[in-house]
């Protein structure tokens, strides 16, 4: 077996990450990180290419998947999931995540909505769309950047 640390619960800028998927790797890497889990949040990206390019690294099929329940008092929770090596080629796995997606306009509009019930305003959607850089990623970094702000 390969030694080096394990990290099975990391976010790529496509759910609340700071990071592409590639500048993430090398974080890692840097830190003698030799298995590697991007679990974003009801996403997952073939990895195929990435392998090939870090291949002194193992590369773990990996998802996070949110989860809603209700407790014995019928109060509804969310909890999060994490999936890890699973098949990558699974429809039904895939359909799932996909199925798990919330519009991301809908997604940010509501926690601007719950910020505003604390009369923390920093913009609209749209507002927002004018900042970010990576537009088809806009999630709680950014929003957590413009609190800063």
């Amino acid at each position: 077996m390969n030694k080096g640390y394990v990290d099975l619960h990391s976010h790529s800028l496509m759910s609340d990450g700071m990071y592409s998927r590639e500048e993430l790797i090398e974080m890692a890497r840097d830190c003698g990180i030799k298995y590697l889990a991007i679990s974003d949040h009801n996403y997952f990206e073939d990895l195929s290419e990435l392998r090939s390019k870090y291949n002194d690294m193992i590369l773990i099929n990996a998802a996070e998947i949110s989860c809603l329940y209700y407790d014995s008092h019928n109060h509804k929770h969310e909890i999060h999931i994490v999936a890890l090596g699973f098949d990558e080629k699974n429809k039904e796995f895939q359909e799932l995540l996909k199925n798990n997606q919330m519009d991301r306009e809908v997604y940010i509009n509501l926690i601007l909505e719950a910020l505003r019930k604390y009369n923390i305003d920093i913009g609209t959607y749209e507002d927002l769309l004018k900042k970010a850089t990576r537009p088809n990623n806009m999630g709680r970094s950014l929003i957590a950047k413009e609190m800063v702000r």
